[in-house]
This record gives C-alpha cells, sequence and structure tokens, in this order.
C-alpha cells in the first residue's frame, strides 16, 4: 500500500472519528470512550515506535480503542476516569504544541492535562463530557487537516463552541405533547 494513501486515509477517519466526538460524544460515551483511546493509540505508536508501518499503529490503536469501549460498557466509573485521563491528555499533549511555542510536546504535558482531564469529569460529568468531546473532536479534526496556524485556532474554536452548542442543544429535554380532551 502507498504510504500517502495510508497516510491520506488515517486523515479521513481523523475526521471522522473527529465529528463523531464533536457532535455527539455525548449521547454515545461508550463510542466517545472507545474514539479516545483510538487517537490515543494512535498518537503513542507514533511516538515511542516512530518506524512502525501504519498497519501495526492501526492494530496497537484499535486494541486501544477496544479495550476504551469494553472498559465504558463494563463500568462506567472507571471508563469516566479513564477517558478524562486520556482526552484531557491528549488535548494537551497534541493541541497545546500547534498553538503555543514548544519545543517538543512531553509527557509531562499529556499527564498534566490527563490529571485535569479525570478531576473534571469526576465532579461535573455531564458539562465535563460536552466540553471534552467537544474539544477533542475540534482537536482530532484539527490534527487530521493540518494548515496554517493562525487557521487552525480559528476553525478549532469555531469547531469546538459549535460542538458544545450542538450536544446542549441535542441534550434539552422536549415537553411532551399535550394530549387533547375527548
Amino acid at each position: 500500500m502507498d504510504v500517502f494513501a495510508g497516510e491520506h486515509m488515517m486523515n479521513v477517519w481523523g475526521v471522522l472519528l473527529g465529528a463523531v466526538s464533536l457532535l455527539a460524544g455525548r449521547k454515545f460515551f461508550w463510542l466517545f470512550v472507545g474514539i479516545v483511546g483510538f487517537a490515543t493509540g494512535m498518537e503513542f505508536t507514533v511516538l515511542f515506535f516512530e518506524d512502525m508501518a501504519l498497519l501495526w499503529r492501526v492494530l496497537v490503536a484499535l486494541g486501544v480503542g477496544l479495550f476504551g469501549y469494553l472498559t465504558a460498557v463494563a463500568t462506567k466509573k472507571v471508563a469516566i476516569l479513564l477517558v478524562g485521563f486520556f482526552g484531557g491528555g491528549y488535548l494537551a499533549f497534541s493541541t497545546l504544541p500547534r498553538f503555543i511555542q514548544v519545543s517538543e510536546p512531553s509527557s509531562f504535558l499529556f499527564v498534566i492535562g490527563g490529571v485535569i482531564g479525570a478531576i473534571v469529569m469526576a465532579f461535573a460529568f455531564d458539562l465535563a463530557l460536552v466540553l471534552l468531546s467537544s474539544l477533542f473532536g475540534a482537536a482530532l479534526i484539527i490534527a487530521s487537516l493540518g494548515g496554517d496556524p493562525s487557521v487552525r485556532i480559528v476553525v478549532f474554536s469555531s469547531l469546538a463552541v459549535a460542538g458544545i452548542f450542538i450536544q446542549f442543544l441535542s441534550s434539552r429535554k422536549r415537553p411532551a405533547p399535550k394530549k387533547q380532551a375527548p
């Protein structure tokens, strides 16, 4: 397989998975946890196993994503902390260096972002899930598209705000229809 075609296909998947997280991360929590696992697995295989073939990186990432999904289905409390940690870590590790001057992203950024994400998820689950899934989805889309840093900030912010707005609107309870008297 042509490397360009493989990397291009991963960018397409990144945009699609980012869109799912951005628009429906709260509604489909279990799927969002799997997407976070997949994206984090891809990020770590690129970082730690630079020479690994794309197929193997994808297989490792799928395994991590499947573990996240199964954890979310089996035990929601553990999954909440894990998605907070890995989602916050991914955001800090992959997004901050794109917007601020960092010589090289470090695991320190990941751990700090992860701890903050886990704490926020533990104390304000619904709000944190909407915020985290919207920010994560926007970050995944931006990472897949690339482009000029100043444009990425605007697109990232716009996507994140749109995702938050859409998820909050879709989670509002609609009033039950009134019954008409016979």
